[in-house]
């Protein structure tokens, strides 16, 4: 999974993507070659080079990249990020980047671990939205008792699967909300239902946040 933009906050039916701010730093002694640094590269002597291709630069905004790369290679001014994770090109996107990537022991020092619990957008809900979205968990069984990430989400993994549909092309209204719409029809694309479901973890306690991305085989 390469992960693109993060959103946080959810207004008037948008996600509204963070947007990175900072200048990322170059690793150790790498600065001429354009290498900066992501993750804790200690151990990861049998790393990966992914080499990455840019063809259609109009549909990204960020790098693409898994969370287990430790660093980035490319050319022109250093990259910009930002605390949750986003990494966008200060100019433009290079037609090509270099990512070195972790073997999967190393997931848990991805760049970086959101700290979800630290800040108070991961559990925000629009005030006009929180009685339809305690409607949505009071509807997905098991959700509310569930006592950790994990429990919360096999009943919103059943809810979602057993009666919506995946479809796309989906018009939905915008009054008084596209989710409201959604959750009512019970059609939608994965925009709706990670949307749906991020208010609905928070509702429960959960942090959370929305990522895009793609996934690649």
């Amino acid at each position: 999974y390469l992960r693109e933009r993060i959103y946080l906050r959810y207004r008037g039916g948008v996600w509204q993507p963070l947007k990175p701010d900072r200048e990322l730093g170059a690793s150790p002694g790498e600065a001429s070659r354009g290498v900066y640094a992501l993750g804790d590269a200690q151990g990861t002597a049998a790393a990966a080079v992914w080499r990455m291709e840019v063809i259609a630069p109009a549909y990204l905004a960020a790098f693409c990249m898994p969370g287990s790369a430790v660093s980035l290679t490319c050319g022109g001014a250093p990259p910009l990020a930002e605390a949750n994770g986003s990494v966008a090109p200060s100019e433009r996107l290079p037609e090509r980047y270099d990512l070195r990537v972790a073997p999967q022991k190393l997931i848990e020092s991805a760049y970086p671990l959101p700290k979800g619990g630290e800040d108070p957008a991961y559990l925000e809900i629009p005030d006009a939205l929180v009685p339809d979205v305690s409607n949505w968990v009071a509807r997905c069984s098991g959700l509310a008792a569930a006592t950790s990430v994990r429990m919360a989400v096999q009943p919103v993994e059943e809810y979602f699967g057993k009666q919506f549909v995946y479809r796309l092309g989906v018009r939905l209204k915008s009054s008084p909300d596209p989710l409201v719409d959604f959750m009512t029809r019970r059609e939608g694309s994965c925009t709706h239902f990670a949307s749906a479901t991020a208010l609905m973890f928070r509702s429960c306690g959960v942090p959370s946040r929305v990522v895009s991305g793609y996934v690649c085989s």
